[in-house]
């Protein structure tokens, strides 16, 4: 909520998702990035889910995704324990 970020959780965190729907928070969640489909350059993608699975391809597009936010938006975060 403080900097207009969205989770990207795991698959299997389906009570997360569950109270996040019933609670009107699924403006914080991503919608399941396209590196997790067969066919990333596939640009026909209508998809509605959330939750990502826990594979390498998914743990390294996620830390790279924190890397260049942090890289690119350091100047207003305000919580060292975040940078850290």
């Amino acid at each position: 909520m403080y900097y207009n970020c969205q989770a990207n959780i795991e698959a299997s965190k389906v009570s997360v998702l569950t109270y996040a729907r019933d609670n009107k928070f699924m403006q914080y969640f991503m919608r399941r990035p396209r590196v997790c489909s067969g066919d990333i350059n596939n640009r026909k993608r209508n998809n509605n889910q959330f939750g990502t699975t826990a594979t390498v391809a998914m743990i390294d597009h996620q830390t790279d995704l924190i890397r260049d936010y942090v890289e690119e938006y350091c100047h207003n975060i305000w919580f060292l324990e975040f940078l850290d």
